[in-house]
């Protein structure tokens, strides 16, 4: 650096969005309707694969994690 030359202020910052600006004007309704649609499939999923006790692995689970436990928790 040269004496008495100073550096030129820099303007060239990264920008990014806000993620915690929401407008509900400039939603889309098809996109809502597919994060419903995407939303309830995982929830079916993990209902059916998880949940639901005469389909899912929860209760094989539960049982086996007792087996290994003697903590009623």
């Amino acid at each position: 650096m040269q004496v008495g030359r100073t550096e030129p202020e820099r303007t060239d910052y990264l920008v990014g969005e806000d993620s915690a600006q929401f407008d509900l004007s400039k939603q889309k309704i098809l996109s809502w309707v597919y994060f419903i649609g995407v939303a309830g499939v995982v929830a079916y999923v993990l209902y059916a694969a998880w949940i639901d006790s005469s389909t899912g692995f929860g209760k094989p689970f539960i049982e086996a994690v007792s087996s290994i436990s003697e903590s009623p928790e």
